[in-house]
């Protein structure tokens, strides 16, 4: 990511790190986003040590703040995909540091700042992806979207990819997708875009909360539909 002009900065406090904020050229970033002379916002994130939302919120608009002053010695405008969550990535924290929605796709928002009058609004591109259903060939088609970049998605690639191992059924068709970069961005593009995602013949699940046993529990009862 550094290689590919990544950039931005750690909050520290009392000495010890406690949030962070990073950014790329929109040509390089891994997300389904056109611009031109655009910074793409990829992730930010304060540690808020038990405060409740508005202080959270607070320090991350700082955060933000000061990435979009240092953004705007190089960049014409900033973009990034805000989600309507009242916590992470919330869209009205970057209206309120002055981004305007652009588009949406059910729960996210491409999301834009403009440092010059006349700059282009991004384009949000895809879906492009389309997930499998083996079901009428007898297999149960097991389909991952993961990104190395996210700690969380990592975890997430390592219990589904431990679930299918332990469950050793030569009916399960495993198709991890990476998403560390543009193109793959854009290739496995779906609606809501997101990097990490899981599809069992075509419908999609909800994993990130769930443990290995839980995966697994799914997995079986998507095999048992098969017979």
């Amino acid at each position: 990511m550094l290689r590919s002009g990544m950039d931005g900065f750690i909050l520290h406090q009392e000495g010890k790190p406690t949030g962070f904020i990073e950014y790329m050229p929109v040509e390089n970033a891994p997300y389904p986003i056109e611009g031109e002379n655009l910074a793409v916002i990829m992730c930010f994130h304060w540690a808020s040590r038990g405060d409740d939302d508005d202080g959270h919120h607070t320090v991350e608009k700082e955060l933000l703040r000061a990435a979009v002053k240092e953004m705007k010695s190089e960049f014409e405008g900033a973009a990034t995909l805000a989600w309507y969550h009242p916590v992470h990535f919330p869209v009205k924290v970057f209206e309120d540091v002055g981004f305007s929605e652009v588009s949406s796709q059910d729960y996210i928002s491409l999301v834009w700042m403009s440092f010059d009058s006349k700059g282009k609004k991004p384009e949000l591109l895809g879906p492009n992806f389309e997930s499998d259903n083996l079901s009428e060939e007898g297999k149960l088609a097991v389909e991952l979207g993961y990104s190395n970049r996210c700690p969380y998605s990592i975890n997430d690639h390592e219990k589904v990819k431990d679930a299918v191992r332990e469950l050793d059924d030569d009916r399960i068709v495993f198709r991890p997708q990476r998403i560390d970069t543009k193109e793959e961005a854009v290739e496995f593009s779906k609606y809501a875009w997101s990097w990490n995602w899981l599809f069992l013949n075509g419908e999609e699940i909800e994993h990130m909360r769930k443990s290995k046993e839980e995966l697994k529990d799914i997995i079986e009862k998507k095999l048992e539909e098969l017979d």
